[in-house]
Protein backbone atom coordinates (compact mmCIF):
# COMPACT_ATOMS: atom_id res chain seq x y z
CA UNK A 1 0.00 0.00 0.00
CA UNK A 2 0.83 3.79 -0.46
CA UNK A 3 1.52 5.88 2.42
CA UNK A 4 -1.41 8.03 3.09
CA UNK A 5 -0.72 11.84 3.72
CA UNK A 6 -0.26 13.42 7.05
CA UNK A 7 -0.73 17.34 7.21
CA UNK A 8 -0.36 17.63 11.21
CA UNK A 9 -2.40 21.18 12.72
CA UNK A 10 0.46 23.77 13.32
CA UNK A 11 -1.25 25.88 15.13
CA UNK A 12 -4.82 25.04 16.65
CA UNK A 13 -6.37 27.85 18.11
CA UNK A 14 -5.42 30.00 14.75
CA UNK A 15 -7.04 26.93 12.40
CA UNK A 16 -9.88 26.98 14.14
CA UNK A 17 -11.19 30.77 14.02
CA UNK A 18 -10.26 30.83 10.53
CA UNK A 19 -12.27 27.29 9.87
CA UNK A 20 -15.08 28.54 11.79
CA UNK A 21 -15.22 32.05 10.42
CA UNK A 22 -14.75 30.55 6.80
CA UNK A 23 -17.78 28.52 7.82
CA UNK A 24 -19.79 31.07 8.52
CA UNK A 25 -19.20 33.26 5.90
CA UNK A 26 -19.63 30.67 3.74
CA UNK A 27 -22.91 30.80 1.60
CA UNK A 28 -26.03 28.75 2.06
CA UNK A 29 -26.41 25.98 -0.26
CA UNK A 30 -29.68 26.69 -2.62
CA UNK A 31 -31.66 24.64 -4.88
CA UNK A 32 -34.23 25.28 -7.80
CA UNK A 33 -35.57 23.42 -9.84
CA UNK A 34 -34.51 23.41 -13.73
CA UNK A 35 -36.16 22.27 -17.01
CA UNK A 36 -33.78 19.03 -18.50
CA UNK A 37 -33.65 16.87 -21.54
CA UNK A 38 -33.79 13.19 -20.33
CA UNK A 39 -33.55 10.24 -22.16
CA UNK A 40 -37.67 8.53 -22.62
CA UNK A 41 -36.92 5.68 -25.19
CA UNK A 42 -34.71 3.77 -22.47
CA UNK A 43 -37.94 1.44 -21.97
CA UNK A 44 -35.87 -1.05 -19.85
CA UNK A 45 -33.15 -1.72 -22.26
CA UNK A 46 -30.58 -0.95 -19.89
CA UNK A 47 -32.24 -3.20 -17.28
CA UNK A 48 -32.45 -6.00 -19.50
CA UNK A 49 -28.69 -5.02 -20.73
CA UNK A 50 -27.45 -5.07 -17.30
CA UNK A 51 -28.93 -8.53 -16.70
CA UNK A 52 -27.23 -9.87 -20.24
CA UNK A 53 -23.54 -8.51 -18.79
CA UNK A 54 -24.02 -9.86 -15.44
CA UNK A 55 -24.84 -13.31 -16.75
CA UNK A 56 -22.20 -13.36 -19.77
CA UNK A 57 -19.21 -12.19 -17.71
CA UNK A 58 -19.77 -14.00 -14.53
CA UNK A 59 -17.23 -17.41 -14.79
CA UNK A 60 -17.83 -20.24 -14.21
CA UNK A 61 -17.16 -19.26 -10.82
CA UNK A 62 -19.72 -17.21 -10.55
CA UNK A 63 -16.97 -14.48 -10.13
CA UNK A 64 -18.06 -11.27 -12.44
CA UNK A 65 -15.47 -9.67 -14.24
CA UNK A 66 -14.48 -6.44 -15.94
CA UNK A 67 -14.41 -6.01 -19.92
CA UNK A 68 -11.28 -3.31 -19.76
CA UNK A 69 -9.43 -4.57 -16.76
CA UNK A 70 -10.58 -8.43 -16.64
CA UNK A 71 -10.26 -8.51 -13.07
CA UNK A 72 -13.15 -9.31 -10.81
CA UNK A 73 -15.54 -6.59 -10.09
CA UNK A 74 -14.40 -4.75 -6.84
CA UNK A 75 -17.13 -5.11 -4.07
CA UNK A 76 -20.61 -6.88 -4.22
CA UNK A 77 -23.85 -4.86 -3.19
CA UNK A 78 -26.10 -5.49 0.04
CA UNK A 79 -28.05 -7.98 -2.06
CA UNK A 80 -24.93 -10.13 -2.79
CA UNK A 81 -24.87 -8.81 -6.96
CA UNK A 82 -21.59 -7.25 -7.74
CA UNK A 83 -21.73 -3.93 -8.35
CA UNK A 84 -20.53 -2.65 -11.94
CA UNK A 85 -20.91 0.24 -14.16
CA UNK A 86 -23.44 -0.78 -17.50
CA UNK A 87 -22.07 1.89 -19.83
CA UNK A 88 -23.03 2.42 -23.57
CA UNK A 89 -20.17 1.85 -25.49
CA UNK A 90 -21.46 4.80 -28.30
CA UNK A 91 -22.79 7.39 -28.59
CA UNK A 92 -26.32 8.32 -30.48
CA UNK A 93 -24.22 9.48 -33.01
CA UNK A 94 -23.14 5.89 -33.94
CA UNK A 95 -26.05 3.69 -32.51
CA UNK A 96 -28.90 5.61 -32.63
CA UNK A 97 -31.20 2.64 -32.16
CA UNK A 98 -31.71 1.51 -28.54
CA UNK A 99 -30.56 -2.67 -27.67
CA UNK A 100 -28.82 -4.01 -25.13
CA UNK A 101 -25.95 -5.25 -27.16
CA UNK A 102 -24.66 -1.85 -26.92
CA UNK A 103 -23.94 -1.80 -23.43
CA UNK A 104 -20.83 -2.96 -21.86
CA UNK A 105 -19.94 -4.17 -18.40
CA UNK A 106 -17.24 -2.47 -16.23
CA UNK A 107 -15.42 -1.20 -12.92
CA UNK A 108 -16.43 1.98 -11.41
CA UNK A 109 -12.27 3.06 -11.95
CA UNK A 110 -12.57 1.28 -15.74
CA UNK A 111 -15.69 3.46 -16.60
CA UNK A 112 -14.96 6.71 -15.57
CA UNK A 113 -11.78 5.83 -18.01
CA UNK A 114 -13.76 4.96 -20.43
CA UNK A 115 -16.14 7.65 -20.07
CA UNK A 116 -12.67 10.12 -19.87
CA UNK A 117 -11.16 9.33 -22.77
CA UNK A 118 -13.02 7.42 -25.38
CA UNK A 119 -16.79 8.55 -25.08
CA UNK A 120 -15.46 12.41 -25.07
CA UNK A 121 -12.70 11.43 -28.12
CA UNK A 122 -14.85 10.40 -31.44
CA UNK A 123 -11.79 9.57 -33.26
CA UNK A 124 -10.61 6.85 -30.76
CA UNK A 125 -14.71 5.86 -30.99
CA UNK A 126 -14.79 5.73 -34.77
CA UNK A 127 -11.52 3.64 -34.64
CA UNK A 128 -12.80 1.44 -32.05
CA UNK A 129 -16.34 0.77 -33.94
CA UNK A 130 -14.12 -0.20 -36.75
CA UNK A 131 -11.89 -2.48 -35.01
CA UNK A 132 -15.18 -4.54 -33.57
CA UNK A 133 -16.42 -4.80 -36.99
CA UNK A 134 -13.25 -6.15 -38.34
CA UNK A 135 -11.88 -8.17 -35.70
CA UNK A 136 -10.88 -11.61 -35.53
CA UNK A 137 -10.40 -12.10 -31.84
CA UNK A 138 -12.52 -10.91 -29.09
CA UNK A 139 -10.18 -8.64 -27.41
CA UNK A 140 -10.00 -5.17 -29.16
CA UNK A 141 -7.16 -2.71 -28.66
CA UNK A 142 -8.43 0.55 -26.31
CA UNK A 143 -6.84 3.58 -25.52
CA UNK A 144 -7.67 5.29 -21.96
CA UNK A 145 -5.31 8.10 -22.54
CA UNK A 146 -1.65 6.97 -22.23
CA UNK A 147 -2.50 3.56 -21.08
CA UNK A 148 -2.72 1.04 -24.13
CA UNK A 149 -5.59 -2.06 -22.98
CA UNK A 150 -7.96 -3.87 -24.47
CA UNK A 151 -11.93 -4.31 -24.15
CA UNK A 152 -12.74 -7.42 -23.92
CA UNK A 153 -16.05 -9.51 -25.19
CA UNK A 154 -17.75 -12.41 -25.03
CA UNK A 155 -18.32 -14.49 -28.46
CA UNK A 156 -22.26 -13.66 -28.19
CA UNK A 157 -21.68 -10.62 -27.44
CA UNK A 158 -19.23 -9.34 -30.05
CA UNK A 159 -21.33 -10.98 -32.29
CA UNK A 160 -24.63 -9.33 -31.58
CA UNK A 161 -22.65 -5.95 -31.12
CA UNK A 162 -21.18 -5.93 -35.05
CA UNK A 163 -24.72 -7.42 -36.29
CA UNK A 164 -26.01 -4.08 -34.90
CA UNK A 165 -23.13 -1.97 -35.81
CA UNK A 166 -23.95 -3.59 -39.40
CA UNK A 167 -26.98 -3.05 -39.56
CA UNK A 168 -26.89 0.82 -38.03
CA UNK A 169 -23.95 1.33 -41.14
CA UNK A 170 -26.62 0.08 -43.53
CA UNK A 171 -28.95 3.11 -42.06
CA UNK A 172 -26.48 5.78 -42.75
CA UNK A 173 -26.39 4.76 -46.41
Amino acid sequence: KNDFPQYDVINKDRREKKIKDSYKNALDKKYETRERKIRTSNNNVKFEAYVQLKNEYSNNDGIMLCQICKNEMPFKKKNGDYYFETIEIFKKEILDKEHPAQYIALCPVCAAKYKEFVKNNEDIMELLKIDILTTNSNEVKLYLGDEETTLRFVNKHLFDLQKILEVSDKNDE
